[in-house]
């Protein structure tokens, strides 16, 4: 119920942020809250939560650009948390090899790396801005060709036709058929 009135009280910020990511994905622009290096390790990072292997994962759906947008607006509190988290895993890197980031690392590297933050603010604060980005209306941004909703099997339809479920159907047939209408 929490979590149902903090999305109600932020949905405005939430759909201005969207409706801009959209724009800044369609033009190419330049990140607003992250550096290209930032970016690019936290694609990586969004890329692990929601891989690409038998369909479309996180960066197919762009949620990169969602992100940048989210940590510049309604998720600006989380901006702190995420840019020190992605400075932590790169200073750790770096003591342990020589000018290696995270996005630079091979796919086991860097699930083992993942698994060293899993309980971090740092990570919850990525996962929840990879699946809102994931799971958003495209029109808002992130969630390209509606990829998410393809993966979880999502009907984008304005209005759906009665019956809606057998529990509809005797109403909906009328008062002639068996259990439907008055008796």
């Amino acid at each position: 119920m929490l979590g149902g009135s903090w999305i109600a009280m932020y949905m405005p910020a939430i759909l201005a942020t969207t409706e801009l990511a959209c724009q800044a994905q369609i033009d190419g622009g330049d990140w607003v809250s992250l550096t290209a290096a930032q970016a690019e390790d936290l694609e990586a990072i969004m890329a692990q939560i929601i891989p690409s292997d038998d369909s479309p994962g996180a960066r197919e759906a762009g949620v990169i650009r969602f992100a940048d947008l989210a940590l510049d607006s309604f998720l600006a509190r989380m901006k702190p948390a995420v840019l020190e988290g992605l400075a932590d895993i790169n200073t750790r890197l770096s003591s342990a090899r020589t000018s290696v980031r995270f996005s630079e690392l091979n796919n086991a590297d860097q699930i083992a790396q993942m698994h060293q933050i899993d309980r971090t603010p740092f990570f919850g604060a990525v996962q929840f801005m990879t699946i809102a980005g994931f799971l958003s209306h495209p029109k808002h941004g992130g969630n390209q060709s509606e990829i998410g909703w393809q993966h979880i099997g999502f009907n984008d339809q304005h209005a759906w036709q009665p019956p809606f479920g057998y529990y509809d159907r005797p109403y909906h047939e009328g008062p002639d058929q068996e259990g439907g209408g008055d008796e």
